[in-house]
């Protein structure tokens, strides 16, 4: 998003404070409600095993006169039993004979989750952790995002904690275009680890200047900006002279992604977000030697060349419609399933989020994880309850106090499905 407004918090304590005591009462109160567990019919299905049994995504078992599912694949092991491995199974429900299986609604309350669902023993990298995770809230819960844009425009991080009195799971950040940013990258890296060692998940992009400028440029006619087809072929052909240029602004980032791999914590990075963008340079380049072929290449040469293993890596798309096919075009820009963990959408169309978008990525995204990557207004609780697959939001910088009540703000954030850093629901750590 490229929007340009300064924002103040000019929040009065007593109001914040008086609002953290709503909030305690609120949960306090949702507590005391009664919950009843729904009855399935647990005929033919199988006993839960400890023998190394392969578990598949969706399988069933029945455990202490419960049914489970399998919401992540594993071989099971003594002491990963359902009932004391939520990250691997799901309750759907106490065993009745006479009682017909309904699928398991998206939960009101939960535990906080595991971030590892590795048995105990076995190796893990940070990203196989991260990934275990994100596989093990997706459709169950839900991680609030807040991004922080220019270090000048303010701290809105900061500002989701003075309304809500929690900080958001996801703490976003940009290397940024203008000359004091890339200066001042040093500390955001420093603020970005601090959250992530205070259990938040960080989260990274990168608004570049084009190969054809220098490192730094200004936003229109440089983000803002477009390349010729053979400026486009030359950077995506090994050893082309753009293609060395945009490795050498790759050299530029990569020390500051192996400082949080250095600290033993995992990245959710999201390049050329919004690839069917057409006002950004990288954008609406389509076909396997477009936008998807530079992914390729900035994954390989982050991975392969510098050893960064730490990255989950995101796939973004912008909900614009093309109305001539009646579809987004994902087809034309993914990147490959070798490419990408987690597919993003960003929301800037003004409908918000439609159940039509929504089908649309769970459709084309099938069993992986999908994300809302940017939004300028935050869902409410009932739009996440009715699409649960959304493993995160991320809420843009200031405009979501412009277009969100505190109230609203509120709301979202204390939801029991959705997970902040150190609040009721808060995130694991790493």
């Amino acid at each position: 998003m490229f929007l340009t407004k300064s924002f103040t918090d000019g929040a009065p304590r007593p109001v914040i404070l008086c609002a953290r005591l709503f909030r305690v009462l609120f949960l306090f109160l949702f507590a005391t409600l009664p919950v009843t567990a729904q009855s399935v019919n647990c005929s033919g299905v199988s006993a839960w095993s400890a023998s190394s049994v392969n578990y598949g995504i969706g399988a069933l078992v029945t455990y202490s006169g419960s049914e489970y599912k399998c919401i992540q694949s594993h071989t099971s092991e003594a002491g990963w039993d359902p009932a004391d491995a939520p990250a691997l199974w799901q309750l759907m429900g106490t065993c009745s004979a006479s009682a017909t299986s309904s699928p398991t609604p998206k939960p009101t309350a939960t535990a906080t989750p595991t971030a590892s669902v590795t048995p105990q023993g076995a190796p893990k990298s940070k990203r196989q952790e991260l990934l275990n995770f994100i596989n093990s809230i997706s459709g169950r819960m839900t991680m609030a995002g807040e991004h922080n844009r220019e270090s000048q425009q303010g701290n809105f991080i900061q500002t989701m904690d003075n309304v809500t009195g929690d900080y958001p799971a996801l703490w976003g950040g940009d290397f940024l275009y203008e000359a004091d940013q890339i200066a001042n990258r040093q500390n955001m890296i420093h603020y970005e680890i601090q959250g992530g060692k205070g259990g938040a998940l960080i989260s990274l992009m990168y608004h570049a200047c084009p190969p054809t400028q220098s490192e730094a440029c200004a936003w229109k006619g440089g983000v803002l900006s477009s390349l010729s087809s053979a400026q486009w072929s030359d950077l995506v052909t090994n050893g082309g002279q753009l293609n060395n240029v945009w490795k050498s602004r790759l050299d530029s980032i990569a020390p500051y992604l192996q400082q949080i791999q250095n600290a033993g914590l995992p990245i959710i990075f999201r390049p050329f977000h919004e690839m069917n963008q057409c006002v950004f340079w990288w954008a609406c380049h389509t076909g396997p030697n477009g936008t998807a072929k530079l992914y390729q290449i900035t994954h390989d040469y982050l991975t392969n060349h510098w050893g960064l293993t730490n990255i989950v890596w995101v796939w973004s798309m912008q909900d614009i419609l093309d109305k001539s096919t009646g579809s987004y075009g994902f087809n034309e820009y993914d990147p490959g399933a070798a490419y990408w963990d987690v597919m993003s959408l960003d929301f800037y169309d003004g409908a918000g989020f439609t159940t039509a978008k929504y089908n649309d990525m769970v459709a084309y995204a099938g069993n992986r994880p999908i994300a809302i990557g940017e939004c300028q207004q935050l869902p409410t609780p009932s739009q996440l309850a009715a699409q649960p697959r959304w493993i995160y939001f991320m809420g843009w910088a200031e405009l979501v106090q412009q277009n969100d009540s505190n109230a609203a703000i509120q709301s979202i954030y204390w939801a029991p499905d959705v997970l902040t850093e150190n609040g009721n629901n808060k995130m694991p750590g790493w």
